[in-house]
C-alpha cells in the first residue's frame, strides 16, 4: 500500500480523491507553451497575472475541489 493511500484511510475522509481536473497557471502564454510543448494536459492559462501556479482542480466522484 502506498503511503498516500494509508494516510487517506487514517484520515477517514468521506470522499476519495481523484485525478487532477486542471492546473491554472499565469505568466506569458508563449513561455508556458514553450515549457510544456505539445502536452494535451488540462492547463488553464490566466493572462495578465503573475507567473506560476494559481490553482488546481481535483476531481472527486461527485464534485470538483479547487485549491487556490
Amino acid at each position: 500500500m502506498r503511503l498516500s493511500e494509508a494516510r487517506f484511510r487514517e484520515a477517514r475522509h468521506d470522499c476519495e480523491p481523484g485525478a487532477f481536473a486542471f492546473v491554472e497557471v499565469g505568466g506569458a502564454q508563449e513561455l508556458v507553451d514553450a515549457w510544456l510543448g505539445d502536452h494535451g494536459l488540462p492547463v488553464r492559462h490566466v493572462p495578465m497575472t503573475a507567473p506560476g501556479i494559481h490553482a488546481v482542480g481535483i476531481q472527486n466522484p461527485g464534485d470538483q475541489v479547487v485549491i487556490r
